[in-house]
C-alpha cells in the first residue's frame, strides 16, 4: 500500500505541460497526453522564466491579445499584455506600445512600455498602468519567501515613485510609505536594510532607511540629506573641469603573434558556422508563425579559437587553444549549426542524410547540468527550448520546416505533438 501511494505521489510531481497543434491552433496536454486547454491559441509559448507558466495568444484583426496558463489553468485572459515575468508569487505584466511614427516592432523601432501586476487569482494591483514596477528588491530577494509582506515600487506616468508595503494573504496594498516622489537611488544600506535617496515635492532631498520586521517591513529613520553635488567629479578632483576633456596619452595596443590552424591533407577549414536565429522579437508582438532565418556565426581569434573542418564532403569542429586542437565534433555529418537558444541553452544542431540530431547544453554561469544529446530522430528543424523540461532527461524541442517556418514542438525523442 505504501509502494502504491508513494508511486503515485511521484507521478503526480512529474505531471508538466506541452502544446499540442490541432490544425492551426494550439492548446496543452499533459505528459501523459491528456488535453488540458483545448486548442484556440495562435501561438503558445512557455514563460521564459518559469516552466509552469503558458503564453497564449489571438489574433483580432491586427491586435494580439494574450493569455496566461498557470500549471494548466487560465488565469489571465484576452489581455492586451504582450509578456509576463514571475517573481515573488506576482505576475508582471509588460505592454510595448509603438509611437505614432512606428508601424512595426523592430530592434530601432520607438516604443514605450507600461506595466502592471497580478496575483495568481488574476487580480489586478494597479487601476492604471505604471512606466515601471519593482516588484522586488534585489535587498530582500533571500529572505522574500519569509515574510507575509512584499515592497512594491511604481513609476507612474509623470515618473513619480511610490512604495507600499503589499500583503500577500489579502492581496492588497496596506501601507503606502512614499507617495509620487522623484525617486534618485536605492542601495543596500546594511543586512537586510534598504534605502532610498528621493526629493519632495517642496525641494527637500531625503533618505529613508528601510528594514525587515519579523513578517513584514519597517522605516527605521527618515531623514533630510544634503542637496545633490557632484560627487562623482570630487572623487576624480575634477569638480569643475569639463569630463570630456580628460587628456592623457593612450596606450599602443600590444602586438600579439598570430597563430592559425594548418589544415591537414584533404581538409578544408572555415572560423565559422552556420546558425539559425529567431525572426523578430516575439514578446513584443508574437508573430502568428514563429520564423527563422540563417546567417554565419563568426570564431574569432587567434591563439584561441573554433573552427569548421570539412573532409570528404563532411563537417566537423575543433578547437584550436595556442597550439593544441581539440575535436569538438567529429568531421561525420553533413552539416552542422551553431545553436543560441532561449534560457541560457547552447549547441549544435547535426544533420545527417535528412535527418536532425541535436546536443543541447546549459550555458548558465556556474551550471553543472549534463550535456543532452538525442539521435538524429528529426526531419524537421529543431530548436532546442527547454531541457529536462518536467523531468529528466526531457527536451522541449520547436520544428521548423525547410522555408524556417514553425511546425510543431516535439521532444527529445522525435515525438511531434501535432495533428491535422
Amino acid at each position: 500500500m505504501l509502494l502504491v501511494w508513494t508511486l503515485a505521489v511521484q507521478i503526480q510531481a512529474q505531471k508538466f505541460y506541452i502544446p499540442y497543434r490541432v490544425g492551426n491552433q494550439f492548446g496543452l496536454v499533459d505528459n501523459s497526453g491528456k488535453l488540458i486547454v483545448e486548442p484556440q491559441f495562435d501561438v503558445l509559448e512557455l514563460n521564459y522564466g518559469d516552466n509552469d507558466f503558458w503564453q497564449g495568444y489571438k489574433y483580432k484583426n491586427a491586435n494580439a491579445f494574450s493569455t496566461l496558463i498557470y500549471k494548466g489553468k487560465i488565469i489571465l485572459e484576452n489581455q492586451k499584455y504582450g509578456d509576463y515575468h514571475i517573481n515573488n508569487s506576482l505576475i508582471k505584466a509588460g505592454k510595448y506600445v509603438l509611437t505614432p511614427n512606428n508601424t512595426r516592432y523592430d530592434w530601432e523601432d520607438d516604443f514605450y512600455t507600461r506595466y502592471n501586476l497580478f496575483t495568481y487569482s488574476g487580480k489586478k494591483l494597479f487601476a492604471e498602468d505604471q512606466t515601471d514596477i519593482l516588484e522586488s528588491f534585489h535587498e530582500f530577494e533571500k529572505i522574500s519567501t519569509e515574510t507575509d509582506d512584499l515592497l512594491i515600487g511604481s513609476f507612474d506616468t509623470n515618473d513619480r515613485f511610490t512604495l507600499q508595503l503589499y500583503n500577500r494573504k489579502s492581496e492588497k496594498f496596506t501601507r503606502t510609505i512614499l507617495s509620487k516622489v522623484k525617486f534618485e537611488k536605492r542601495f543596500g544600506a546594511a543586512d537586510r536594510t534598504v534605502s532610498i535617496i528621493y526629493d519632495t515635492n517642496d525641494g527637500k532631498r531625503k533618505q529613508i532607511d528601510i528594514q525587515q520586521d519579523k513578517k513584514t517591513f519597517k522605516v527605521i529613520s527618515e531623514k533630510e540629506i544634503e542637496p545633490k553635488s557632484d560627487e562623482y567629479g570630487k572623487m576624480l578632483g575634477m569638480e569643475n573641469k569639463d569630463r570630456g576633456m580628460w587628456g592623457g596619452e593612450a596606450v599602443p595596443p600590444q602586438r600579439r603573434s598570430k597563430e592559425e590552424y594548418s589544415p591537414q591533407e584533404g581538409e578544408t577549414v572555415k572560423k565559422s558556422i552556420r546558425e539559425a536565429k529567431y525572426k523578430g522579437r516575439k514578446y513584443f508582438l508574437p508573430k502568428k508563425n514563429s520564423e527563422l532565418y540563417f546567417s554565419e556565426k563568426r570564431f574569432d581569434g587567434w591563439e584561441y579559437y573554433h573552427f569548421s573542418v570539412f573532409k570528404d564532403g563532411k563537417q566537423g569542429l575543433k578547437l584550436y587553444n595556442r597550439g593544441e586542437v581539440t575535436e569538438v565534433l567529429p568531421t561525420i555529418y553533413d552539416e552542422i549549426f551553431w545553436g543560441d537558444w532561449d534560457n541560457w541553452l547552447q549547441g549544435y544542431v547535426l544533420k545527417t542524410g535528412d535527418k536532425y540530431a541535436l546536443i543541447v547544453r546549459n550555458a548558465r554561469p556556474g551550471g553543472q547540468i549534463p550535456d543532452i544529446t538525442t539521435e538524429a530522430a528529426f526531419d524537421l528543424f529543431p530548436m532546442a527550448v527547454r531541457m529536462n523540461y518536467g523531468q529528466q532527461g526531457f527536451v522541449l524541442i520547436k520544428l521548423f520546416d525547410e522555408k524556417g517556418n514553425f511546425v510543431c514542438y516535439a521532444d527529445q525523442t522525435g515525438k511531434k505533438y501535432y495533428s491535422e
